[in-house]
């Protein structure tokens, strides 16, 4: 188990968010979060990395998440935000080196295995060429697979993509989504990934959690949660289920009555 959520809650002063949340991840599992606007999924993340502080119990591959220092939290979990705040000057490699921080004294810099593991995600995320480059002078695409490279150079046992591709065309949404669930099986790592893209989360996820108005309403597999009640009782849509005929997960086309045009 990399992941256990038991009975997490979070207030705002005189608001409750979160309600009564429980859950939990498998090594290997891409799990999505899905919910309309308001419905507590951004402050779930926030409580499951360690930025907020819920009530509840959140174990993190073994370790109760109260129980661990900023370090030793940021050698489990590794956080994808929607935007960085970085600037154009820093290098990928320099970057991608932040992400080894929670290994190093204060006093040195990187080490002959600090530098092997850079080249090693890097190279599975096919960036290791960009290694010296400016990030102001990267694309879009490019510049979010230097983020999630800096959080796998923590070697986490949990990745959080917080609407990670949000900002990115549907080629690099999907180049990012295959890379991230490629790695949670082959490094045996969990991610859970917050997706505004219903379609997106049916091919990619092995679980989705479905949240409304801080509550879990139903974790599934995709063919369990995109149900047209399901999706009219969370989001107000009409929409209609298809498969696709190749790998048999759902797609879904929304009911859309045109106004005008010609």
């Amino acid at each position: 188990m990399i992941l256990s959520v038991k009975d997490l809650s979070f207030n705002y002063p005189h608001r409750a968010i979160l309600k009564d949340i429980s859950f939990s991840i498998t090594v290997g599992e891409f799990m999505g979060i899905i919910g309309p606007n308001g419905s507590g999924k951004t402050t779930l993340i926030k409580n499951i990395a360690g930025f907020l502080a819920a009530r509840g119990r959140v174990v993190v591959a073994g370790d109760p998440l109260s129980a661990l220092s900023r370090k030793d939290l940021a050698k489990k979990i590794g956080v994808v935000p929607q935007r960085s705040q970085l600037k154009g000057e820093f290098t990928v490699q320099e970057v991608v080196e932040m992400g080894r921080y929670a290994y190093q004294k204060y006093w040195r810099r990187s080490l002959p295995e600090d530098e092997e593991i850079i080249d090693e995600v890097l190279r599975t995320l096919n960036i290791l060429e960009f290694k010296e480059r400016k990030i102001g002078q990267l694309s879009g695409g490019e510049f979010q697979k230097v983020i999630i490279a800096r959080a796998l150079a923590q070697k986490p046992d949990l990745l959080i993509l917080d609407e990670a591709t949000s900002n990115l065309d549907i080629n690099h949404t999907i180049e990012i989504f295959q890379l991230v669930r490629g790695i949670a099986g082959q490094k045996g790592l969990a991610v859970i990934a917050i997706i505004h893209d219903l379609n997106m989360a049916a091919q990619f996820c092995d679980r989705i959690m479905v949240l409304k108005n801080g509550q879990l309403i139903k974790i599934g597999n995709p063919e369990e949660i995109f149900k047209p009640n399901l999706l009219y009782k969370i989001f107000g849509l009409k929409a209609r289920i298809f498969h696709d005929p190749e790998n048999k997960r759902p797609f879904i086309l929304p009911q859309i009555k045109l106004q005008g045009g010609r």
